[in-house]
């Protein structure tokens, strides 16, 4: 096992986005069904299966098997080509109701990374789509990711400030 930053392990290794759209693609449908808002800017996307997690308090909530987080500070989130919201924006009451009514039933469809701009593109079906932006002047840790991947298998795959996506390919019987 190789040294451990933050949340991931430096064995990762690196990935295309034709990989991450494969893995996608095994796990199809990945269906979103709950939006949630966290701090700053961070947003999550639950998907997949409905399972049950204890939370601190103790209580019993809801999470996906597979989830999308968009941990950066630089992101859209489009409709139609046009902008909803950006992290600049975003707040939790518009998480709450139009985010979590607009990704409803949105299957995750693929991502494209364009290394020219520095973006990474997650599509969803029904035209929504999320702009995500490295942002090369932002002290963002190289080994956390602007944007996470979680699957069912337990791999997590994530996206960092040098516009690179690492895989893990830990497998958990989650």
């Amino acid at each position: 096992m190789g040294k451990s930053y933050g949340n991931y392990d430096m064995t990762d290794r690196i990935i295309d986005d034709d990989e991450l759209n494969e893995i996608i693609r095994k796990f199809s449908p990945l269906v979103c069904w709950k939006v949630g808002f966290s701090i700053g800017s961070m947003i999550h996307f639950d998907m997949g299966d409905r399972l049950e997690e204890k939370s601190l308090d103790g209580s019993m909530r809801h999470v996906g098997s597979a989830s999308l987080w968009l941990n950066g500070d630089t992101w859209v989130i489009r409709e139609g080509g046009e902008n909803i919201i950006s992290s600049e924006e975003v707040y939790r009451e518009f998480v709450e109701k139009k985010l979590s009514k607009m990704f409803s039933n949105q299957e995750l469809e693929k991502c494209i990374i364009d290394n020219n701009s520095g973006t990474m593109t997650i599509y969803f079906s029904d035209y929504i789509n999320i702009i995500a932006y490295s942002d090369m002047e932002e002290e963002f840790p190289l080994d956390e990711g602007l944007v996470d991947f979680v699957f069912p298998d337990g791999r997590t795959v994530y996206w960092n400030n040098e516009n690179s996506l690492y895989i893990s390919d830990t497998l958990s019987n989650v």
